[in-house]
């Protein structure tokens, strides 16, 4: 892309906001895909919220998830950024953001939500959007493709430029993915290639250039700008050879002003400088001058009828082995000559007619013939094809489509200039669509003419929409004045050699037009300041072009305006002028006539010059010189300068006469002549006539056959070097990696081997062409040759694992082998070498083994599931922890187990949703009502492992039952609490004796005498409870030892009871609980007034082992007692210690007269006295 050597304005400089306020102002369509986020982000962080550009962003989107996108960009940018809504109309300054699930459009700068048509694979939302966009707003449309996969926003960025609007891509080098980037590149549509934080600088320079000023151009030239115009044609020819001046002047204005907008120039004459010194940007402005619209089947409708009135009629007409012969000029990148080729051979097919379809793509650039001839094509391109079309016609090629051979193979490409190169002929149908609209009048005339020329007796003509025959119906008539298809009329064919081309003047006009220009300023200069007053005239006497003052001898007549020289010259001149004329062209060269005007003395010479025109015709340049410079030219007499107006008539008349008289002998002369030879010409007139027919036809065949022969030939050339890089690419492919191949035909003859057959069998290269079976192969087992048999006999492949001598393993993979048309030629072997993976996979195999001896043998329930979650296997642990058996348990659902233990919701969600995601699941807790085994708190860890050697992957859950050790652990923490209860209870028995023994003691010798007494005693019960070690003690003894502290003041009353004997843990267990009473009862209850009571008994229930132990606490005449809302800690120390240590169960009840505790706990043994129990027997209650 060239670059202006000067930009008009900063790159920063804001659009005139009076366009803002018209509504006139820019539209950015931004099209992403993967990785779009991270590109469109620093887009937006570089463009300015007062760009006065609107920008709306299309994105491919997953159909049933909101999109977060706006708000993501919302604070990436000063500018607002919304959701589009339908009828939401683009502002400038705000980004617009597509929704998911709809395709956007756009209508006089509204925005259109619709339902998508084409299935969710088939979509091309980007470029949708880019095609309305271009429709609606023209130059002001402005396409970025950004990062993605695929090939969406090609295609509309192709019409973007048609349109005359801005394209940019994405540098791939800065894309997270770039095809989409790469592919809009390679279309050509492309006018900057940046990474998006530079872009903002191009849009802002392109959105202030006037080309945005009105509809994209002004279709009218400044003064001085038609010659600037002009030089920028010839120089445009001068570097590509392409002629544009029969092209429309308002088109070529128009697409040249783009490219100034594009490299910031806004004058003509700078830009016309710029292309002078920058060839780049004169390849550039001849690629936008080369109009490239197409498609496939574009307007449907039109080719419905073209199939119907056409192609139908020339198919039925065709006899089969008839040549079908279609031509396409200006045939861009192919895809209308493919929509041909397509079209014939199926309607040839309908017919069951084997019928020659040639079908010729003519086009002068040669990127677009590039294009048609590799025949690959981007899915958004042949979207409009139909799905039975695109699978009969092509091949999938990546993201791309490539035209099968078998319809490649029918069209022939070949560079042409339809203006100025000869025609083909004898065509049944000429497709011509879309280019007439760009030409002038005389060269849609002369297209019309070629047409009718190349195209047999009733040949087809197929126009585009907006284009006609116009003023030639004498040469075609209507068949579908709607879709604009023409059938050929007449009999006789335009002369071929008013198709023929001048290359020899081509060649000078571009070596004129590239010479330096500092000559033809000189001679400019100089003319202009001493060349006498001029005009040019053909022979007609008609002015091309006036020089000088030339109203001193010119003169233009009242009424309407002309350009006859002779209606122009002033009174006296016009018999020098002819006369002047007149001798030029008789000598060839040029003539001098002098005369005088109106009785004037001073003489005036007149010259005529014969000059060549571009064309060929004959031009003449008349110079008018008068006064001094004509005497002193041509030294007049004294006579001549005395001419008088009689003088002149009478000069006037004898040159008449003189004429006539001249023009009566040659006329006779020539009278005679024709006598002569009339009965000669009437005698071979008819052979000449039959002879120039022959020789007419015979030149029309030569030639067409010549321009086929080099497209055929050119076409051959390309396809044998596209050969010849495949059969390299081949080569190097097959000898660099490490597969050994072979190549088998039919008979089982070798065809091709890579060098490491060499390690299976003793090749050559000069084994080429031998049978296989004349080799040892060097590898056991495999039945090479059979299995290539059978391949090519059933179409299948075939595999197998073989060992090679040298211990090597190889997979063994036959196939037939298939040439491009879908033949079976042979077979192709291919030894794959899997000696590291036989190795692995042992290595695995051992791995595994040994795992499942370690699952076996570990004690924790193991159990093994498939990835259907279905119970593969489980460990011996498993068995005997949930006390189930192999068979109610193997091939069974896991969630099906037992009474339905694992069918835990949170369960299901980690095991089929978040194991095959994360791989592992850890520490889920499930606490259930086990059938055997009762409730219990299991904690499940689950991993995902790997299988090999096409084994399916496993799922391995391992099993802790955490209920004892959870248990234990509460356990614990009541011990800690009771332990540090029991300290504090010590401390305030310890207290509350000591304060009793110092209100009853009436000496401080007394009270220390008393009081060690009492906490000896205290201690003595501890320590006999604690010594008793296994043996057991009487429940009346424990009752005693415990409450002798508190029995000092005779408020405690123990009744009899039955022998109850208790082992150390229940004796001990009793123990606190009483003390934990009494302290009680010290502090709050009976025992801490003197008139309180305190009663205690025991008794026993039940019957055999149902036996329980019944121990009454009660209180009386003591304070109120109110229950508290909340128990205090030895209220559960008491109710705790009965539940967990005897297995029982404590009731308190806080009666007005005072606290009733029963504790119930059951009996284990009927023995009552230590004397009936045998020796080691257990204790009757642990």
């Amino acid at each position: 892309m060239g670059k202006a050597s000067r930009p008009v304005r900063s790159a920063h400089s804001r659009p005139d906001k009076s366009k803002v306020k018209d509504g006139a102002f820019p539209i950015v369509g931004i099209g992403m895909s993967a990785g779009g986020l991270e590109a469109v982000i620093p887009f937006l962080n570089a463009m300015p919220a007062d760009s006065g550009m609107g920008f709306v962003l299309v994105q491919h989107l997953e159909p049933t998830r909101t999109s977060m996108l706006a708000e993501l960009l919302g604070k990436q940018t000063r500018m607002p950024v919304v959701d589009i809504e339908d009828g939401m109309r683009v502002e400038p300054n705000r980004v617009h953001v597509i929704i998911p699930a709809k395709t956007l459009l756009i209508k006089d700068g509204v925005l259109r939500l619709v339902e998508p048509e084409e299935p969710r694979s088939q979509r091309h939302p980007i470029d949708k959007f880019f095609a309305a966009l271009a429709e609606d707003q023209q130059a002001r449309a402005i396409g970025i493709v950004l990062t993605g996969a695929g090939s969406n926003g090609t295609a509309g960025l192709l019409a973007i430029k048609q349109g005359g609007g801005l394209c940019i891509a994405q540098d791939p080098e800065t894309a997270a993915f770039d095809s989409m980037p790469r592919h809009a590149i390679g279309s050509g549509a492309v006018d900057y290639v940046l990474a998006p934080d530079k872009m903002p600088e191009a849009l802002l320079a392109y959105a202030q250039h006037p080309y945005l000023d009105g509809d994209g151009a002004s279709e009218t030239l400044e003064d001085g700008s038609e010659a600037d115009l002009n030089d920028v044609m010839a120089l445009l020819r001068a570097r590509s050879g392409q002629d544009f001046r029969r092209y429309k002047p308002n088109t070529l204005l128009r697409r040249t002003h783009r490219r100034m907008g594009l490299v910031r120039i806004e004058r003509l004459d700078d830009y016309l400088a710029m292309l002078r010194e920058n060839p780049a940007e004169l390849d550039a402005l001849v690629r936008d001058l080369m109009i490239n619209v197409t498609a496939f089947f574009r307007d449907p409708e039109a080719w419905e009828a073209l199939d119907r009135e056409a192609i139908t009629p020339i198919i039925a007409k065709a006899v089969p082995g008839q040549a079908i012969r279609a031509w396409v000029p200006a045939c861009s990148t192919g895809e209308e000559a493919y929509s041909i080729a397509m079209l014939l051979t199926e309607r040839a097919e309908a017919a069951n007619k084997r019928l020659e379809v040639k079908v010729f793509a003519t086009d002068p650039g040669e990127h677009n013939l590039v294009v048609g001839r590799r025949g690959v094509y981007p899915a958004s391109v042949v979207e409009s094809l139909s799905p039975e079309r695109l699978a009969r016609f092509f091949d999938r090629a990546g993201e791309d489509y490539r035209v099968k051979p078998e319809i490649r193979e029918t069209v022939l490409f070949a560079p042409q200039n339809l203006l100025t190169d000869p025609p083909y002929s004898k065509m049944d149908l000429v497709s011509c669509r879309n280019l007439l609209i760009y030409l002038q009048p005389e060269a849609q005339e002369r297209v019309l003419a070629l047409a009718h020329f190349a195209l047999r007796d009733g040949g087809f003509l197929f126009l585009g929409n907006a284009e006609t025959i116009g003023r030639r119906d004498n040469l075609f008539a209507t068949v579908s004045k709607r879709w604009r298809i023409y059938r050929r009329a007449g009999g006789g064919r335009s002369s071929p050699a008013d198709f023929i081309g001048r290359p020899a003047r081509e060649a000078q006009e571009k070596t004129a037009v590239a010479a330096p220009r500092l000559a033809d300023i000189a001679v400019k200069a100089l003319a202009e300041r001493f060349g006498p007053a001029s005009v040019v005239i053909d022979r007609h006497y008609k002015v091309h072009h006036f020089h000088g003052a030339t109203d001193t001898y010119l003169a233009q007549p009242s009424g309407a305006p002309t350009r006859d020289l002779l209606t122009l010259a002033r009174d006296g001149l016009r018999l020098a002028v002819r006369r002047a004329v007149q001798k030029a062209v008789d000598d060839g060269g040029s003539a001098t006539v002098e005369t005088g005007r109106g009785g004037r003395t001073e003489p005036i010479a007149i010259t005529a010059s014969s000059l060549d025109g571009d064309d060929g015709e004959t031009l003449f340049l008349v110079s008018f010189a008068g006064g001094q410079t004509a005497a002193h030219q041509h030294a007049p007499s004294a006579r001549a300068v005395e001419h008088s107006g009689e003088r002149d008539f009478e000069e006037e008349l004898k040159a008449a006469r003189d004429e006539l008289h001249s023009t009566i002998e040659q006329f006779e002369t020539a009278n005679e002549e024709l006598k002569a030879v009339n009965e000669e010409a009437t005698s071979v007139n008819e052979e000449l006539q039959a002879t120039n027919e022959e020789l007419e036809a015979s030149k029309e065949e030569l030639q067409s056959l010549n321009e086929e022969l080099n497209a055929v030939n050119a076409q051959l050339e390309r396809k044998v070097h596209e050969l010849e890089e495949a059969g390299d690419d081949l080569r190097n492919l097959l000898a660099g990696n490490e597969i050994a191949t072979i190549f088998l035909d039919a008979r089982m003859r070798i065809k091709w081997f890579t060098p490491t057959v060499q390690e299976l069998f003793d090749l050559v290269e000069q084994d080429v062409g031998r049978p296989l079976a004349n080799f040892a192969q060097k590898f056991a087992d495999g039945d090479l040759i059979g299995k290539a048999r059978a391949a090519i006999e059933r179409l299948a492949t075939y595999q197998e694992e073989v060992k090679a001598e040298d211990g090597k393993c190889f997979l063994l993979r036959v196939q037939p082998y298939r040439t491009r048309d879908n033949r079976i030629a042979g077979a192709v072997a291919s030894f794959i070498d899997i000696t590291e993976l036989k190795a692995s996979q042992a290595r695995i195999a051992e791995a595994r083994d040994y795992a499942e001896a370690i699952v076996r043998t570990v004690h924790d329930p193991l159990i093994v599931l498939d990835t259907d979650l279905r119970v593969q296997s489980a460990n011996p642990a498993f068995y005997k922890t949930f006390q189930v058996s192999p068979a109610e348990t193997e091939g069974r659902l896991f969630f099906e187990l037992g009474n339905g233990q694992w069918n835990n919701a949170g369960l299901r969600l980690a095991l089929e949703k978040l194991l095959p995601q994360q791989g592992q699941v850890a520490a889920f807790e499930i606490v259930h009502e086990f059938p055997a085994i009762g409730p219990r708190r299991m904690v499940l860890n689950a991993n995902r492992i790997a299988g090999y050697d096409d084994r399916p992957d496993l799922i391995l859950i391992a099993i802790d039952d955490a209920s004892i050790r959870l248990d234990a652990e509460r356990h614990q923490a009541m011990l800690v609490g009771e332990l540090s209860h029991r300290v504090k209870n010590t401390l305030a028995v310890i207290q509350g004796i000591a304060t009793r023994t110092m209100r009853n003691s009436e000496s401080l010798a007394a009270f220390n005498d008393t009081f060690l007494g009492r906490i000896h005693a205290l201690g003595r019960a501890h320590d006999m409870i604690l010594n008793s070690g296994f043996r057991t003690i009487e429940l009346g003894v424990i009752i005693d030892l415990a409450l002798k502290p508190f029995q000092d003041g005779g408020q405690i009353r123990i009744a009899s009871g039955p022998a109850v004997w208790l082992g150390h843990t229940a004796s001990q267990s009793i123990t606190m609980l009483l003390h934990e009473l009494a302290t009680n009862a010290v502090k709050y209850g009976a025992l801490s007034v003197a008139a309180g009571e305190v009663a205690i008994g025991w008794r026993l229930d039940g019957d055999g082992d149902g036996r329980r132990v019944v121990i009454e606490w009660v209180e009386s005449h003591g304070p109120l007692v109110n229950p508290s809302p909340r128990a205090g800690q030895g209220t559960r120390l008491i109710e705790g210690s009965v539940a967990y240590e005897l297995h029982g169960k404590a009731r308190l009840e806080f009666a007005s007269a005072g606290l009733r505790a029963v504790i119930d706990f059951p009996l284990k043994s009927t023995d009552t006295a230590p004397d009936s129990r045998p020796s080691g027997e257990e204790e009757t209650v642990r």
